[in-house]
């Protein structure tokens, strides 16, 4: 039975790494200072969405 816990906090423990670096990288990505134009489209396409609520996605930008 212990080998079996320590088997399983071992990939709790890699999982967690795994997320924390996944956070990171994007923390990065966010960082970005201006919109690039493709990203500015998008939003636009999504606001003529009539299924789409628009408080959604108005902060993505």
């Amino acid at each position: 039975m212990m080998n079996t816990l320590a088997e399983i906090r071992h990939r709790v423990d890699e999982l967690e790494r795994f997320l924390r670096e996944l956070i990171e990288v994007n923390l990065q990505l966010i960082e970005e200072a201006e919109p690039e134009e493709w990203e500015r489209k998008a939003v636009k396409e999504r606001k003529k969405d009539e299924f789409l609520n628009w408080d959604v996605i108005r902060n993505e930008l």
